[in-house]
């Protein structure tokens, strides 16, 4: 499955990409929004977003870095650096964008109302302190963090963070959503 890149307006103005896949499900469904490393949404978010629209997710990964340097970057590109920067400027814009890639979601009528942020990298504040600032809006928020990236999450587990959970880190992957739900996305 597969999903396309459509454009969500910000509230600040302009309009920005974001990966949408929506499941071939008859009832509505929850969302995952990815909020991804400083690599931005390269074919690893993709297929990450891909992967959980399979297990019958939406998922929506927006470019949190349209306003520098917008769309995906290679490992080695020194604009990484530049589109970073200053990070908390970054970060507070990237909420915003994050709260506008949720209220599109909320125009879908295959979406459920519930949502979970997570984060790569980079994208960790987005999944920690946007829900928290945005209480009610997120069921859950989750980190991923990975020595190598976000390449291949679900061909290895990640280490990911239930911001809730006291114990912090433990290892998991796309499973921890499938048994948080009893494996019925509508659950969740």
């Amino acid at each position: 499955m597969s999903g396309t890149t459509i454009n969500i307006r910000s509230r600040d103005g302009g309009k920005f990409h974001c990966y949408l896949v929506v499941p071939e499900a008859d009832d509505p469904t929850p969302a995952v929004v990815l909020a991804s490393a400083v690599h931005g949404v390269d074919v690893d978010i993709r297929a990450i977003a891909d992967e959980f629209a399979a297990h019958g997710f939406i998922a929506a990964a927006p470019d949190l870095f349209w306003r520098s340097v917008p769309g995906p970057l290679s490992r080695g590109d020194d604009r990484a650096v530049q589109r970073s920067q200053p990070r908390l400027e970054k970060i507070n814009a990237g909420e915003g964008d994050m709260a506008d890639t949720l209220a599109h979601l909320s125009t879908l009528l295959k979406f459920n109302g519930r949502a979970v942020a997570m984060g790569f990298c980079y994208g960790g504040p987005y999944a920690i302190l946007g829900p928290k600032r945005r209480a009610g809006r997120l069921s859950r928020y989750t980190v991923a963090h990975e020595e190598r990236g976000s390449a291949h999450l679900f061909g290895r587990a990640p280490r990911l963070h239930d911001a809730r959970e006291p114990e912090g880190f433990r290892r998991c992957d796309v499973r921890v959503f499938d048994q948080a739900c009893d494996g019925d996305p509508r659950r969740f």
